[in-house]
């Protein structure tokens, strides 16, 4: 499954990259849906709540920040897990600035076991 997305912030590139990897920070940009916190330099844990059919539940894992090119862009890695089966994926995140405010790119893929490899990927 590949997503992708943006949207604008109303702040600088600079501030947003200054508070965007701070404990909860990355969370509450990329979507309600996240809870992370963080667990090491450029790793965090926590939980992808997702309500889309039956994929609803909350899946917990393991997330991971690196090939950070301040202010500009950097790559996120994840995997986590419910009862349902496991969810693996990548994405890059781009900040590009836009007069006063900063637009937000996100684009990666994912991929998973158990009954959500079954799902034809236009359900997710």
């Amino acid at each position: 499954m590949k997503f992708e997305g943006s949207y604008e912030i109303a702040a600088s590139r600079s501030v947003v990259w200054a508070i965007l990897l701070e404990d909860g920070r990355l969370s509450s940009l990329l979507a309600p849906e996240f809870q992370l916190k963080k667990a090491g330099n450029n790793k965090y844990e926590g939980a992808l709540h997702i309500a889309v059919g039956p994929l609803r539940g909350a899946y917990h894992g393991h997330w991971a920040v690196s090939q950070l090119v301040e202010p500009e862009t950097f790559q996120v890695d994840f995997e986590g897990r419910n009862d349902q089966g496991s969810l693996t994926g990548n994405g890059r995140i781009r900040l590009e600035p836009h007069n006063q405010t900063t637009i937000f790119h996100y684009k990666g893929e994912a991929s998973g076991d158990g009954r959500i490899a079954t799902l034809s990927p236009r359900m997710v």
